[in-house]
């Protein structure tokens, strides 16, 4: 009489026909284990380098410029002038922005750079490294707060288009009540038409500004003091007519 086989039997022979397949799956199910544990491994790792090449730069940030006659202290890194120091801040972050570009901390690097070229009178630089920054960011806040600066650039440019560039980023900005710079976009859009004679539309965006902002609890707002300034003023030089 032919041996029944068990259950267990008959599943261990339909294993042993598709052997290759399940190898093959086991296979690529370790490998799949491998590859995420190893991205997130490398992504840790990346981070923690980012983290330890930005906090390098951090300290030519923070290194003071001798006064004349002045000499650094032992083993004190400082600089004998501040187009020294803005210099070595700006190839210091230029250096982590290159490499880190693609985490976190190498947009604030990016930005890091931005600032010392302005201080080295750089404005175009800068406008450019600052767009660039732009691209990698994808916390809506701070890329609202590195999109009003890049506005402001903009706005400052002698270069063809850039100011109306400019005006349209801080007119989204200022539409948005959500992102984190909303009062800051309605105060300096404000300004912007005050520089241009514009009063009509800087008295509409300082009022939308203290009607919004003007509060004793957390949510008032630096801008508040200056657009009631120029709001007098402008009622002022308007009375006298």
């Amino acid at each position: 009489m032919e041996y029944s086989k068990t259950v267990v039997e008959r599943l261990f022979d339909r294993a042993m026909n598709y052997r290759k397949e399940l190898l093959l799956s086991a296979a690529l199910v370790a490998v799949s284990g491998a590859s995420i544990t190893g991205y997130f491994f490398y992504k840790d790792f990346v981070s923690k380098q980012g983290h330890k090449a930005y906090a390098g730069a951090m300290q030519l940030l923070q290194a003071r410029v001798l006064k004349e006659n002045e000499a650094k202290g032992p083993f004190e890194l400082a600089f004998t002038s501040k187009t020294e120091k803005w210099q070595a801040v700006a190839e210091a972050f230029s250096k982590v922005y290159a490499q880190y570009s693609h985490v976190g901390i190498g947009a604030m690097a990016g930005a890091a750079q931005a600032q010392a070229l302005l201080h080295l009178g750089d404005d175009a630089q800068a406008r450019t490294v600052l767009a660039d920054v732009l691209t990698h960011i994808n916390e809506p806040n701070v890329l609202a707060l590195y999109t009003l600066t890049y506005a402001r650039l903009l706005i400052d440019s002698s270069a063809e288009g850039d100011k109306e560039r400019g005006m349209s980023l801080l007119t989204q900005l200022a539409a948005t009540k959500e992102n984190a710079v909303h009062d800051s976009a309605l105060y300096y859009l404000g300004l912007e038409y005050w520089l241009s004679d514009d009063t009509v539309s800087a008295a509409n965006y300082w009022k939308q500004l203290i009607a919004q902002y003007d509060r004793a609890d957390r949510k008032s707002s630096p801008w508040v003091s200056k657009a009631k300034e120029k709001l007098a003023l402008i009622d002022g030089v308007s009375e006298s007519f």
